[in-house]
């Protein structure tokens, strides 16, 4: 008698389950629905993947990417400026991030710090004391950054 209880039970979870996942399902493309109003801003493909982007306000948007790829518009999306190589080598840009001011950077590849005092529209190059490859990036107040990279670690500007 136990076992037909236990399979009832089951068969009822395995019910509500579907449900369930019917209902994630229905959500799930509601909101894929409501995001279908992108619009295609950059004039030309500029050849490099692009893999984090930050904007300042409405107008200014600086991307980054491959090949220390920075593209930066200051109307909106209506024109970029794409700067390839931007340091001096290809490594690939893997985030970005502003603190107060224009104060940004750009890490990466081989330990690429890239920083900006203009909101992005001049690029000086920074050690970050590691080869490693700088993952992600936040600013935490005033001068201080904190970066983490692909092999576990956290750096802290000082």
């Amino acid at each position: 008698m136990k076992v037909v209880e236990s399979t009832r039970q089951n068969s009822m979870n395995t019910g509500r389950r579907g449900v369930l996942l019917y209902l994630v399902a229905g959500v799930l493309l509601g909101l894929l629905n409501a995001q279908s109003t992108w619009t295609w801003l950059s004039p030309r493909p500029q050849g490099n993947a692009l893999i984090a982007v930050h904007a300042l306000d409405t107008n200014i948007v600086i991307a980054v990417g491959a090949a220390s790829t920075i593209i930066r518009t200051i109307d909106g999306g209506r024109q970029w400026n794409v700067r390839h190589r931007v340091g001096g080598t290809a490594d690939y840009l893997a985030d970005i991030a502003f603190g107060d001011s224009g104060i940004g950077i750009t890490v990466g590849q081989n330990g690429k710090v890239l920083l900006t005092t203009d909101a992005g529209e001049t690029w000086s190059t920074r050690s970050a004391g590691t080869t490693s490859f700088l993952s992600a990036l936040e600013h935490t107040g005033g001068h201080t950054w904190m970066a983490t990279s692909y092999d576990g670690r956290f750096y802290r500007s000082t």
